[in-house]
């Protein structure tokens, strides 16, 4: 290196790190605020007291319900006949006063109000800030701006929630009218209904902080192949702090995962000792009835929410064991965080932030032993840690990151049993390394006990592996075991389990209560009679989803509630992994052909279980179709997967630099794309 160089050098990773501040506040202030910037600061008040404010017209409505909300109704009735069966009782169900029903569909009534607001002269609005002191429940609007009679935008349908008092919609536009149109059960008095029309320079701090992080992540993945080469897995779990850490930011104390809110009730269940105190706004999460934002302002809003109802001196009090039940293993490290919080006295929207990053925390460490103990493909390793569901999974409150973390390492301790070595020996099986890979799949499969059936990979393993043959048989024993033991757990939960025991022990009753229909008796009888036709209905579904997922029509890379990026981002991902498995590597051990084959019977195998668990237990008794499978079950089956299609690297010669930049740099800028455009673009604008 030249001498007037080595200080560039020396400093790279301050340099890296000035250039990406500077380049942040750059596209904030010139991008984001020059509309702002180039318009006078405004702030005007309107009403319907002054008249500034039009009430164009009032009327009842009956609308249709959607097909989700008439199930949630049938759902409801069903479980209230199962309840009522089970306790001998009678059947108790009231409806909602505002629903009918009428030819066999199901009509909420609604009032909606349509207002007009006028200007003199058409003027850049950048917010509008709708407050309706007698809005006694949630309603929804949408706003339409105009300008000379023609519509210059028009919002989707919001949501006022009336425990803010206020709620907030970015505009950006130059307009001269806005109509607003609310919708709701109640009459509601337009008298006190204010408008705040607001344009105003304020950084937004996290635009800032995600183009820093951006910048630096990049320029680190780009620029700093060294590191990447000897260090892969800080280079894992430095990413996935980072992007984890900024996801969890952005979504606050937003509920955006599917169950979430059930998972946050056992994870603050677990955070207590012998007494747990649930204040309302844990209330909330629990019911899945705590306030979202979607706005800066409103997320200060909630905030102050939060902190307000979040009072010990009159919490819920009750009472639980001390002895952590069985399915809740796999929450300790959210409950000790939240717990941490509390000892800190952080107020509840931040002590809700550091408890998911409690989950992070765990899946990035066990990401990064998982790329460490690799023999080989560290980069694959780490590139399938990094994909945007296992970071989604793991900032928020979700046993996944615990499922998609140690099933990880156990894959890769696994297979580093199974590469063949330079001298083509192979070494005795180390009782402690034993001890890991079991340990490992336990605890990944503590949540899902489907995904204990990978273990039975280890049984194939060879004699010469072990020091006396018998050692041999009692390992394999004793996995055949515990797989059959996890089997048994699916369908006779251990009275440990903190589930309804008495309902989930009967076969009869048993079944996802969220979908009408279900009965894990009725399902199985189903199958014993039709073996033939289940087999059709599991081979079409698993085929079906397959073709999706590989063609990109189907969202494989998923952010629960938030949505998922396109098919594009799945076929390049894909294509990164084929380049990958075809580049030549003569120097390397290959995987032997037998471990392939049992990888693949493995993969189908735990698919067809996965599969037909849902189908036993989620799906209406003899339907043609199997529902509930999400792409998030098969995370675990992409390493195994990525086994399968290795072999010896004949058709592409690619610079392990070049290699490793490529598949550190997808998954990294798929988490930059979805933060950017489902959560910093839809929340904290």
């Amino acid at each position: 290196m030249r001498p007037d160089k080595k200080w560039l050098y020396k400093y790279r990773i301050l340099i890296m790190v000035c250039l990406s501040i500077l380049c942040a506040f750059t596209i904030e202030i010139f991008v984001y605020q020059w509309n702002v910037l180039n318009n006078p600061q405004q702030h005007l008040e309107l009403s319907v007291e002054e008249q500034s404010i039009h009430v164009l017209e009032t009327k009842e409505l009956w609308q249709e319900l959607t097909e989700e909300e008439e199930n949630q109704i049938e759902i409801d009735k069903e479980n209230a006949r199962l309840l009522a069966e089970i306790n001998n009782t009678e059947v108790s169900f009231t409806p909602d006063s505002n629903i009918k029903e009428e030819n066999g569909r199901y009509y909420k009534r609604s009032m909606q109000t349509i207002l007009q607001v006028s200007f003199s002269d058409a003027s850049f609005c950048g917010k509008m800030k709708l407050y309706i002191p007698d809005a006694v429940e949630k309603l929804s609007y949408t706003v339409e701006g105009r300008n000379q009679g023609k519509s210059i935008f028009q919002t989707e349908k919001q949501v006022y929630d009336n425990r803010l008092g206020c709620d907030i919609t970015t505009i950006h536009q130059n307009i001269d009218q806005i109509i607003i149109i609310i919708s709701g059960s109640q009459n509601l008095q337009t008298n006190s209904l204010k408008i705040l029309c607001t344009n105003q320079f304020e950084m937004n701090f996290f635009r800032i902080v995600f183009f820093c992080i951006t910048f630096m992540i990049m320029g680190n993945v780009l620029f700093a192949p060294a590191w990447l080469r000897k260090h892969p897995e800080a280079a894992c779990f430095s990413a996935s702090i980072l992007l984890g850490s900024m996801l969890i930011l952005l979504t606050g104390t937003n509920l955006t995962g599917f169950d979430e809110h059930v998972h946050f009730a056992r994870s603050y269940a677990m955070s207590f000792g012998n007494t747990i105190q649930t204040t309302e706004s844990a209330m909330r999460m629990k019911a899945n009835d705590i306030p979202q934002f979607d706005q800066l302002e409103e997320r200060e809003l909630v905030k102050e929410y939060e902190d307000i109802n979040d009072d010990f001196s009159w919490a819920d009090i009750s009472t639980q064991s001390r002895f952590v039940s069985y399915s809740d293993r796999s929450y300790l490290q959210l409950g000790l965080f939240m717990k941490l919080g509390r000892i800190m006295n952080l107020p509840f929207f931040y002590t809700i932030m550091l408890s998911k990053f409690g989950n992070l925390f765990l899946y990035s460490l066990l990401s990064f032993f998982a790329v460490k103990a690799a023999h080989q493909r560290k980069e694959l390793v780490a590139g399938i840690a990094l994909l945007p569901n296992c970071i989604f999974a793991a900032s928020g409150f979700s046993y996944d990151a615990v499922v998609n973390g140690f099933l990880l390492l156990a894959v890769v301790l696994t297979g580093n049993l199974f590469w063949n070595n330079e001298r083509g020996k192979e070494e005795r099986l180390n009782p402690l390394i034993a001890f890991l890979i079991l340990s490992a799949y336990i605890a990944g499969s503590t949540a899902k006990p489907i995904y204990m059936i990978m273990s039975l990979m280890l049984v194939f393993l060879s004699d010469r592996r072990f020091e006396h043959k018998w050692r041999a048989w009692i390992f394999r024993a004793s996995i055949v075991g515990l797989i059959g033991l996890f089997l048994y757990v699916i369908f006779f939960p251990p009275v440990s389990t903190s589930i309804n025991y008495e309902l989930m022990g009967n076969l009869a009753y048993a079944g996802d209560k969220r979908n009408q229909g279900t009965s894990v008796l009725g399902q199985l009888n189903f199958i014993l009679a039709n073996p033939a036709g289940y087999t059709q209905i599991l081979l079409k579904a698993m085929g079906s989803d397959l073709l999706s997922y590989l063609s990109g029509s189907a969202n494989f890379l998923n952010y629960g509630y938030l949505g998922g990026l396109s098919g594009c981002w799945v076929i390049a991902g894909i294509l990164i992994l084929l380049i990958g498995v075809s580049r030549k590597e003569e120097s390397k051990p290959q995987l032997p052909v037998f471990f392939r084959i049992l990888n693949f019977v493995m993969i189908f195998g735990v698919s067809a279980v996965i599969y037909t668990s849902m189908y036993v237990t989620y799906t209406p008794v003899g339907s043609s179709i199997i529902e509930g499978v999400q792409a998030r079950y098969f995370l675990p089956l992409i390493l195994p997967f990525v086994y399968v299609i290795s072999g010896k690297g004949n058709l592409i010669r690619l610079k392990e630099e070049w290699y490793q930049k490529l598949v550190f740099a997808f998954p990294i800028l798929a988490n930059l794309w979805s933060l950017y455009w489902i959560s910093l673009r839809p929340y904290n604008f």
